[in-house]
């Protein structure tokens, strides 16, 4: 969708940076509020575009190497999802647990 416009590539760095703080109406954060329930419902078979795109909303920045590599600068850890396979549900459930960290860590600021 539109939010592959707000990425930002450091080509040195290899880092893709996701666009944060989308002020763009109340429409946006019903989706994203609706998409994080349903993979909590069922995180099996979630696109990685799907993750990929939800991460980025939330600031998050991706490295690539062997895998996804997802971190956040309000948070001390990463996730990292393997490359050429298909998502398994563990891997959507800790991309869930990042987003709720984010939400938590800014909310504290």
């Amino acid at each position: 969708m539109g939010l592959e416009k707000n990425l930002l590539l450091n080509k040195k760095s290899g880092i893709i940076y996701g666009a944060n703080g989308h002020n763009k109406g109340e429409t946006k954060v019903g989706k994203r509020e609706k998409l994080l329930e349903a993979i909590r419902n069922n995180p099996v078979d979630i696109p990685f575009e799907t993750i990929k795109n939800l991460l980025f909303y939330y600031g998050c920045t991706l490295r690539v190497k062997k895998h996804y590599v997802f971190s956040h600068p309000a948070l001390d850890y990463i996730i990292t999802i393997p490359r050429g396979r298909k998502i398994k549900a563990v891997y959507a459930k800790e991309a869930i647990r990042m987003v709720d960290d984010i939400i938590d860590a800014l909310s504290k600021d």
